[in-house]
């Protein structure tokens, strides 16, 4: 409660245990123009992004809001609040994802990829482990990686949001060497989405980590 609802109930009850009704009536008119005013001064503000996502979206998740989290660098606001926690497509399981309705990777026969790393790592390797990962998967796709991106059906964008090569304990867990990697594919000709996914995996390295993620989005693309 602020001060100055304090001194207003002091004020009032005052008012009321000596028979004054005028300065009671006076309080109340004043408190309700301060209500109505700050009810409007509210309603003014626009409504934050989070707070308008789907309760189970990455925007309005604790990891969004988390300072050791990077957000924002490769997928944005509009694609996060999309995105959906235990994402799960043809059995194939990741942190956070979406997917364009009715996906159907047959329809297509090149991709063009790019690799980011947004992350503290400085293993100056990294992105060419995850390029090699995902241009493996998108064979095993029937994709064949082109490197012109004009002449791409789709476009396989990656980005290494965090990565960590080493064993390190978190209370009574070991957490195993893992990367994390934000994805976007998209239809090149018409611009449109078809896959986000934010996701983590673990291996005896995080370029194993790495392959593995890749293997998880051949099952799901199938």
């Amino acid at each position: 409660m602020t001060k100055y609802s304090k001194l207003a109930g002091v004020a009032l009850a005052i008012a009321l245990l000596a028979g004054c009704s005028s300065m009671s009536g006076m309080f109340s008119s004043s408190s309700s123009k301060s209500s109505d005013s700050a009810s409007a001064s509210a309603s003014a503000q626009p409504a934050k992004a989070e707070d308008s996502a789907p309760e189970d979206s990455f925007l309005a998740s604790d990891d969004y809001t988390d300072e050791d989290e990077v957000v924002g660098k490769f997928l944005k606001d509009p694609d996060y609040a999309k995105m959906t926690e235990d994402f799960e497509l043809q059995g194939a399981d990741f942190d956070w994802g979406w997917a364009a309705p009715n996906l159907k990777i047959s329809k297509y026969s090149t991709v063009h990829l790019t690799v980011k790393n947004d992350s503290k790592s400085l293993n100056p390797n990294i992105k060419q482990s995850v390029d090699k990962s995902f241009t493996a998967a998108m064979k095993r796709l029937g994709l064949k990686a082109v490197s012109s991106r004009s002449r791409a059906d789709l476009e396989l964008g990656l980005d290494v949001v965090d990565y960590n090569p080493n064993r390190t304990y978190a209370f009574v867990t070991m957490v195993e060497p893992f990367i994390e990697i934000e994805l976007r594919l998209t239809n090149r000709k018409t611009g449109k989405d078809l896959l986000l996914i934010r996701n983590q995996d673990h291996a005896s390295t995080p370029e194993e980590a790495a392959g593995e993620y890749a293997g998880e989005l051949v099952q799901a693309l199938r």
